[in-house]
């Protein structure tokens, strides 16, 4: 699972699940751009952890559901490192309403769309632009037998709940399951050109951003076969997996990483 010289983006990576996607790939050996939007201090101790592991980092802040941001963010990572390989769309908010859909305030939906939805769109098409003008480069450099051709990995952060619905959480469902399609049209149409794209539908992670409660923790051990919650490090050895050489054969696909949960449980209440 080598990734020397290759350089990641991820979205939402100063803490939780982020922070450990971006340690595990630079753990793998690719230096890593840190977007952030209000935890400056959080982007900085991943930037340490990523220095730990031996690679270069770079805090981006960024509110992924603006476009004039992330184009920015995209442009100052590649000035700093000179090329993007790899992009984990992570970044993501939850609810705020709890209530019925019957009366869910259509500004609350459309936050969650700005970031869940629309923020992966913006930070997708930036790093496409780099990614194949990449490959453009990269075949003009193979043909003259100076270095392989390349392609680029982007890899977005779904959730089991896509796949197993809840009551009160139809915004955050729906825009994850949006997420699923469009990884599987963008997957058809850059296929050709040496890009993968896939989707991690995630489980149960307890982590500092997403707290679960006692409650909810003993609720997914008791409907999930494995047994227990999930860690970010479960995540993130999958974005690992999927970022390699040798996933380089595997794209359009939604990976379940949740102990089973999706294909085992009744939905929870």
């Amino acid at each position: 699972m080598e990734l020397d010289g290759l350089v990641a983006l991820v979205t939402g990576a100063s803490k939780g699940i982020g922070k450990a996607i971006a340690v595990a790939l630079a753990a793998a050996g690719a230096d890593v751009g840190i977007n952030y939007h209000t935890d400056r201090e959080g982007a900085e101790t991943t930037q340490e952890a990523v220095a730990r592991a031996g690679r270069r980092a770079l805090p981006l802040h960024a509110d992924v559901s603006d476009r004039a941001a992330v184009e920015r963010m995209v442009q100052e990572l590649r000035a700093h490192f000179g090329r993007l390989d790899i992009l984990v769309n992570n970044a993501a908010i939850g609810s705020t309403h709890h209530g019925s859909f019957a009366d869910y305030p259509l500004d609350a939906w459309q936050r969650v769309f700005a970031v869940n939805l629309d923020g992966v769109v913006h930070c997708t098409q930036a790093a496409l632009k780099i990614m194949l003008a990449q490959r453009a480069e990269g075949r003009q450099q193979q043909s003259e037998g100076r270095t392989r051709e390349t392609g680029g990995r982007i890899i977005n952060i779904s959730s089991s709940h896509s796949l197993v619905f809840q009551r009160r959480t139809s915004a955050y469902t729906v825009a994850k399951g949006a997420l699923n399609t469009l990884t599987q049209a963008l997957a058809v149409e850059f296929g050709p050109q040496g890009i993968t794209v896939n989707c991690i539908a995630a489980g149960a992670v307890s982590t500092p951003g997403w707290p679960a409660s006692p409650q909810g923790k003993a609720a997914w051990i008791r409907r999930t076969p494995r047994a227990r919650m999930g860690k970010a490090e479960d995540i993130a050895n999958a974005v690992v997996y999927l970022a390699s050489p040798q996933a380089d054969y595997i794209t359009g696909q939604i990976l379940c990483v949740d102990g089973g949960y999706v294909h085992s449980v009744t939905p929870m209440p």
